[in-house]
């Protein structure tokens, strides 16, 4: 048993596995396989390069999406805090602080009466002197400029009242 060694079958000889014949080609049909390994390639670029450009857009979107979300709780907590601040509570306790507190003494500032008209009277003349003809182009052109006036002073008074009835009725509160 010194020579003991077993012999495999030797397999026949495979004419295709041959270098020769295995990668002859023709010129016609190298070329064409050339020409199909690099659209395959360029295929596969093109396929990289979108795949990349989608991934980094999706990245983006994410980003984006995660600023936006950072965006609405600052903006919550901002209105969280005004709402706070604007607290009647909140106000009445600020107000002290500052030093302001109800009413207690009326100063009245020297000026003008409430009952007093902001519009200035103009005497009508005459009818048959010569200031009147001229008092008449006057008083027409008087009348559109008291009418603004007027119609100005009356809408500040609304809104005085208005801002009054408002402050009054959140004290009631």
């Amino acid at each position: 048993m010194a020579n003991s060694r077993v012999s495999f079958p030797r397999f026949p000889f495979l004419p295709i596995w041959d270098k020769a014949s295995f990668w002859s080609f023709e010129p016609r049909s190298a070329r064409r396989f050339i020409l199909g390994l690099i659209l395959l390639g360029f295929a596969g670029l093109l396929y990289l390069s979108l795949a990349s450009q989608i991934a980094t857009t999706s990245a983006r979107i994410r980003a984006q999406g995660d600023e936006i979300e950072t965006l609405r709780r600052q903006r919550d907590r901002r209105l969280l805090q005004l709402a706070e601040q604007l607290s009647l509570p909140h106000l009445q306790d600020e107000a002290e602080r500052q030093g302001f507190g109800p009413i207690t003494e009326v100063h009245r500032l020297p000026g003008r009466a409430l009952t007093e008209s902001p519009i200035p009277a103009v005497e009508p003349a005459p009818m048959g002197s010569e200031e009147g003809v001229e008092g008449a182009h006057q008083r027409e052109t008087l009348l559109p400029s008291i009418g603004a006036r007027l119609s100005r002073w009356w809408r500040g008074i609304i809104s005085r009242f208005a801002t009054w009835a408002a402050i009054e009725a959140r004290k009631t509160l």
